[in-house]
């Protein structure tokens, strides 16, 4: 994604973004039958939320910048 073009990017991130939902999603639903703890859960969700926001703050840089091609 380095040399991608800018509209690339954000259109990369943006897929990225929704299958980090999709994963989140999932996570719920394994957590509410009770396939993996509440720790377990816990932790991942953690995890999941910061790569959100470094993604979101990523794609939020991106979209300030003026396209150049």
């Amino acid at each position: 994604m380095r040399f991608a073009r800018l509209g690339n990017k954000i259109q990369h991130i943006d897929k990225i973004l929704f299958n980090l939902n999709k994963i989140k999603f999932l996570s719920e639903i394994a957590w509410e039958n009770k396939l993996i703890s509440t720790e377990e859960f816990s932790r991942f969700i953690i995890e999941i939320e910061e790569i959100g926001r470094e993604l979101g703050g990523w794609k939020k840089g991106l979209t300030k910048t003026p396209i150049q091609g």
